[in-house]
């Protein structure tokens, strides 16, 4: 929730400090690139409250989107998994997952992990076995999970 509170503050910084380039640039905007110009006043306020809102409006969304990344979902959802999968264990089960995904041809951390807890149904050693085998090759482990999702959803 940190992270979104974060996202949120730097967006509203972001907005408030692109307020007034975009003013600017709304005003070199107004009363150009019409055949007859300062015709109607109500077009160029227009032109300029659309530009001078809309360029801040786009930055700050475009910066909260990137700080407030599906990645804090992906890891929320591995510790509920790990909390459902090993109740009071989940300390020794978060070190044990901690070690996948520590070298850069680990690929697809959160996956595996997720994978890893759903076929371990609970047990540590059997995680500890899942994770070295992804350390070998992690499409094992996601075709595993794969094949257990889809036996379950036809029965």
């Amino acid at each position: 929730m940190a992270r979104g509170k974060r996202a949120w503050l730097f967006a509203a910084l972001a907005f408030i400090f692109c307020l007034l380039p975009a003013f600017f640039a709304g005003i070199t905007f107004i009363g150009h690139a019409r055949p007859m110009p300062y015709v109607s006043v109500g077009i160029d306020r227009l032109v300029l409250v659309a530009v001078s809102l809309g360029l801040p409006a786009l930055v700050a969304f475009t910066l909260y989107r990137f700080l407030d990344a599906k990645k804090d979902d992906t890891e929320e959802m591995v510790a509920a998994a790990m909390e459902r999968a090993f109740h009071g264990k989940w300390r020794e089960a978060r070190t044990i997952l901690g070690r996948y995904g520590s070298e850069a041809r680990e690929r697809e951390p959160e996956r595996v992990r997720l994978a890893a807890i759903e076929l371990s149904g609970g047990d540590l050693s059997e995680l500890s076995r899942l994770v070295e085998l992804a350390k070998q090759d992690r499409r094992t482990i996601l075709m595993w999970a794969k094949q257990r999702y889809r036996a379950a959803e036809r029965s």
